[in-house]
């Protein structure tokens, strides 16, 4: 039996089929743009050029800090706390020992996130004016994201990652 028959004689189950498909592809689509990749395989963040106060999204590819529209721009780490405005929490920069190793990777973008990923960047928080590198007694306290307004609530993650 065809297709086309088993879709004429079987028209109940064609449609429960169908929507089944379509809501698992508009869940996937939802789920990998909060994760971070689209669909063919590119891996995005949020970056800032104005120290946090707005971002945008771009490739991860982008090792910052970069240039953007005459800027230095820097990867963003957003937050929001419960039904709150997104914040960012802190920003990064990577020295230039892991950029120039991180710069000329070949691979897909999974395998680049994966060896980016064995490099620390240095942090700051927005309004800060000294990064702080991996292995300050200050990291730890920097990279732990924390409400906005100061209160014990926990943040979470906003976004590419």
């Amino acid at each position: 039996m065809g297709v086309r028959e088993q879709i004429s004689k079987y028209p109940v189950l064609t449609i429960a089929f169908t929507v089944v498909t379509v809501g698992a592809l508009a869940w996937s689509y939802q789920k990998n743009g909060i994760s971070g990749k689209n669909n063919f395989g590119s891996f995005y963040a949020f970056y800032s050029d104005d120290d946090g106060k707005t971002w945008f999204t771009d490739k991860i590819r982008n090792l910052p800090a970069f240039d953007h529209n005459g800027k230095p721009a820097y990867r963003a780490q957003v937050f929001h706390v419960g039904s709150g405005a997104p914040y960012v929490g802190w920003l990064e920069e990577y020295d230039n020992s892991a950029k120039s190793q991180l710069a000329g990777m070949k691979g897909d973008d999974l395998a680049f996130v994966t060896a980016m990923s064995s490099f620390a960047p240095r942090v700051k928080r927005p309004g800060d004016t000294k990064w702080v590198s991996p292995g300050d007694r200050r990291y730890d306290e920097i990279t732990t994201p924390k409400a906005p307004d100061g209160s014990s609530a926990t943040p979470e993650r906003v976004g590419p990652q």
